[in-house]
């Protein structure tokens, strides 16, 4: 009894030595994830103007009518520059950070009852959202 009591008391230290070197291994890639992800978004700058993103479908509810819903943003801009205040992108060596962030004008919609244009000619299409943006 005492014998086989040993190797259990062994096989549950082998155990928590694997769990402690798995933690140990997973907080060294964390931190090589975190520090790739620094450097990437260090180096940020992505800069947007009328974009417009819609979803439509033809009768998927129980009404018997389209429905739509999306995003529309005019201009958006996130910057990484340097302490100095300009727009450039960062150096390595360089101490401080500033970011900018900057979004116009955003929106977010949902339509229940809407006409349909998967069947509408494209320059129709073009020139519905062109006259839906200029009217706001």
């Amino acid at each position: 009894h005492a014998e086989k009591m040993k190797r259990v008391q062994r096989k549950l230290d082998n155990l928590r030595k694997a769990a402690l070197d798995e933690q140990k291994v997973n907080e060294k890639e964390r931190g090589f994830f975190e520090k790739m992800k620094f450097q990437m978004l260090q180096n940020l700058e992505i800069t947007l103007r009328n974009f417009h993103i819609s979803y439509e479908t033809k009768s998927t509810t129980k009404l018997g009518h389209p429905f739509s819903f999306g995003v529309t943003i005019h201009y958006l801009q996130l910057i990484t520059t340097t302490n100095k205040e300009r727009a450039e992108k960062v150096k390595e060596n360089t101490l401080v950070i500033a970011q900018l962030k900057e979004v116009e004008l955003l929106s977010l919609y949902w339509n229940t009852n809407c006409t349909s244009r998967i069947h509408m000619p494209f320059q129709y299409v073009v020139v519905s959202i062109l006259f839906i943006f200029l009217s706001k």
